[in-house]
């Protein structure tokens, strides 16, 4: 994303970089799909308020997948595709607070997940696509839940003293989140859907997330990808 709000992609190398939206409000937050034909992003391209928009991979089809029943009210952002690309989760506004909800990747099914009184936001969905992790306010700070999908039925809390931006791992049994300046580990047993001892300290540094991003990645092999000030 450049300064006037533009999606690019870019190989792992550095090489190819190349501009797929062109708009003079922003666009940001994309998000590959599993099969990497189409990208996910927020727009602000009706100069109104954020919406979860869908295009191809070479930036063609642009498509709005949340256009607003309330023009200048209702807001998505946060997109994040699940394992199978069926479904897009992401946080809106669109029940009066900021929750979670999901929908069909064409932008139909849209349903509710979560329903508190503070901001629900930063949707990650386990490998196996049965679990969302997330981050809330609720408690009076930021820390990062994990909901049973679709049932709801069960939710258990994974941070402790604080956490943010929850990434899992490929087998689904820890979930990496931010605390500050340090990275976090987790276990979690996704068959008991319940976390296994106290959260560790993996490292810490001057690793930055730019306007409110996450700022860390973890790789299919387990490397983290980091941004670093």
């Amino acid at each position: 994303v450049d300064a006037t709000g533009d999606v690019f992609v870019v190989n792992a190398d550095g090489s190819g970089l190349a501009q797929l939206t062109v708009a003079p409000e922003l666009d940001d937050q994309p998000s590959w799909s599993p099969d990497g034909t189409h990208i996910a992003f927020r727009s602000f391209r009706t100069k109104r308020d954020g919406d979860i928009w869908l295009m191809d991979a070479d930036g063609g089809s642009l498509i709005n997948l949340t256009p607003d029943p309330l023009p200048g009210v209702t807001d998505e952002r946060r997109p994040a595709w699940s394992p199978n690309g069926a479904q897009i989760a992401y946080a809106s506004n669109a029940g009066g607070n900021i929750d979670l909800w999901t929908m069909a990747a064409d932008g139909s099914d849209k349903r509710r997940i979560t329903n508190s009184m503070e901001l629900d936001t930063e949707p990650a969905w386990s490998p196996d696509g049965r679990w969302l992790a997330y981050q809330s306010n609720e408690s009076g700070r930021s820390e990062v839940y994990v909901i049973r999908y679709p049932e709801l039925d069960r939710r258990v809390t994974i941070s402790a003293n604080g956490g943010e931006w929850p990434v899992w791992s490929r087998d689904g049994r820890e979930i990496f989140y931010r605390q500050a300046l340090a990275i976090m580990a987790a276990g979690f047993d996704p068959v008991r859907g319940a976390p296994i001892d106290r959260p560790q300290l993996l490292f810490e540094g001057p690793f930055v997330g730019a306007g409110g991003e996450p700022g860390f990645d973890v790789t299919t092999d387990g490397r983290f990808l980091m941004t670093r000030s």
